[in-house]
């Protein structure tokens, strides 16, 4: 019975209708292996249950896995060669990336790959849910669930860069049910996103870098006389704050910076610069007039206070707080917080991983 279930495929169920929405898992399971088809027992109802919250028909979806046969064990690393094994081998797939844990993709699972790439090529979804890290590592190259879930990305060049939202595989919430809500979110978002196979975001401008009359300028153009809250954000390390943001719309922004690496001793100003520049962020954080946003504010006004002397005046909400006022059941970090709000990744991920898009902060 186990050899039977190991080797016996589960193939895919496809849309009756114009498919949208395609979604992806990782392997079958045994309760997936008896039924002949993948998404049921309990993994398969939760799974259902979301999409009847996010509006989405199930018949029109496709429901498929990376792997379309039962791991041994359900160890999904079986699927791999371990990176010393493959190196003494001199075995690697260059269509398909590395898995940082597990090593290359076996060389018997390889068509695993290309058979998920073709039925999405036959139904054209135009965002396909990924559930879970192995799902995410096929069409993604990353594995990290955790960080790219939520965000909207395209998918590696091999599927042809097809719109993908990540989430938590059902089964992962089955284990922790505290993060059903977010993968809920992400599923709605995922409805949302069906409606193009683009992904639609803000083109931004951003003043990097600057000198002293860039500030003077940016001030004036776009800080002085707004009517909108301006956003502000401070970064900081044992030397202090580090830099500080602003960002009066929500297409353009500033970044001052008070430390460089490349800079004698650190400093980004000369001694006069850097009291000319405190003083005109003094002028915009204690204008009370100059509506202000935050995140997690109470850290940011705290330093601001006890490191340059600045009482910030003006405040109108806090992020994290009205978030988490909102949906006290959710993380409130500003990563989640894009995901759930944006379409994009917090900006720690957009650094680290480019198709996205550890330094101590207000998070």
């Amino acid at each position: 019975m186990i050899k039977y279930a190991v080797q016996k495929r589960i193939e895919a169920v496809w849309p009756t209708g114009i498919c949208k929405v395609a979604i992806v898992g990782e392997a079958p399971n045994a309760e997936e292996v008896i039924q002949g088809k993948p998404f049921v027992g309990p993994t398969g109802k939760m799974l259902h249950d979301w999409l009847k919250i996010a509006g989405i028909d199930r018949a029109d979806c496709l429901l498929t896995n990376v792997f379309g046969f039962k791991a041994p064990g359900n160890d999904v690393s079986k699927y791999f060669i371990r990176k010393r094994e493959a190196k003494q081998q001199g075995y690697t797939t260059p269509e398909h990336p590395m898995h940082p844990e597990w090593g290359w993709v076996g060389p018997e699972w390889v068509n695993e790959l290309a058979r998920l790439k073709q039925e999405l090529e036959q139904v054209d979804p135009n965002v396909v849910v990924v559930l879970g890290g192995t799902a995410l590592w096929a069409l993604l190259g990353d594995p990290k669930i955790g960080k790219a879930r939520g965000t909207t990305a395209y998918a590696r060049d091999y599927y042809n860069n097809i719109k993908i939202v990540p989430t938590f595989h059902p089964s992962a919430i089955i284990r922790n049910y505290s993060n059903q809500p977010l993968a809920i979110m992400d599923i709605i978002k995922a409805k949302a996103e069906s409606n193009s196979k683009d992904i639609k975001r803000i083109e931004r401008e951003f003043w990097l870098e600057p000198t002293v009359s860039d500030i003077v300028k940016f001030k004036e153009l776009y800080i002085d006389n707004s009517t909108e809250p301006v956003a502000f954000d401070i970064e900081t390390s044992d030397a202090g704050i580090t830099c500080i943001g602003f960002a009066p719309t929500k297409d353009k922004a500033i970044v001052i910076p008070f430390y460089s690496e490349g800079m004698p001793n650190g400093n980004y100003w000369t001694l006069a610069e850097e009291l000319v520049v405190w003083k005109l962020v003094a002028e915009i954080l204690e204008d009370p007039k100059i509506i202000k946003v935050a995140q997690n504010g109470i850290y940011d006004t705290m330093w601001l206070s006890l490191k340059a002397g600045i009482e910030v005046r003006g405040m109108y909400h806090d992020t994290m707080h009205m978030h988490h006022a909102l949906q006290p059941e959710m993380p409130k970090g500003l990563g989640v917080l894009g995901s759930l709000y944006t379409n994009e990744a917090s900006w720690k991920h957009m650094v680290s991983h480019s198709k996205l898009g550890n330094k101590r902060d207000d998070n």
